[in-house]
């Protein structure tokens, strides 16, 4: 229990952290690999910040546009929901959604080169999770000129399907 409420203060103060910095530099957030970069640079050190006591979830966490800011509309409303309305802590994300994880012990990130289709791209991200290799793929799309994630993908499904499943 005390695992999961850690890992969903880190996924919401990540979201927040996530946006400001994607609107003070809005260049780095012009390729799809740019933006998974920075996803997993600002996720990392909100993991770090949040396990040293500097981070107060519940004052940073405010506002839905945070998250319209970074995903598209169908993924941001849904993880709104899940982290605003889930009860006794448990929702539809109950592991960490970018390393598929309870328990996080990360080595060896790579992020793969993006296939691009038009307003459509790919990103490949693969990691070693103790001795467990784990490979996610980012679904993006391109609106109104950013990219955005619509959907993540894990070896036994996606983050859209768990959500309507309601797993």
């Amino acid at each position: 229990m005390k695992n999961f409420q850690l890992i969903k203060a880190c996924v919401l103060v990540f979201f927040v952290a996530l946006f400001f910095t994607f609107a003070s530099n809005s260049a780095a957030a012009q390729t799809p690999n740019a933006v998974i970069k920075e996803l997993y640079r600002v996720h990392d050190e909100q993991i770090k910040d949040f396990d040293a006591g500097k981070n107060n979830v519940v004052q940073i966490v405010k506002s839905r546009v945070l998250l319209n800011k970074f995903f598209d509309k169908n993924l941001a409303g849904l993880i709104w929901k899940d982290t605003t309305t889930a009860r006794d802590g448990y929702g539809v994300i109950d592991v960490d959604p970018f390393y598929d994880t309870t328990d996080p012990m990360i080595k060896n990130l790579s992020i793969g080169q993006a296939k691009i289709q038009g307003a459509k791209a790919t990103v490949p991200v693969s990691f070693t999770n103790s001795t467990r290799k784990y490979r996610v793929t980012y679904l993006m799309v391109k609106q109104n000129g950013a990219w955005k994630i619509a959907d993540i993908k894990y070896s036994g499904g996606t983050l859209l399907r768990y959500f309507k499943k309601g797993v």
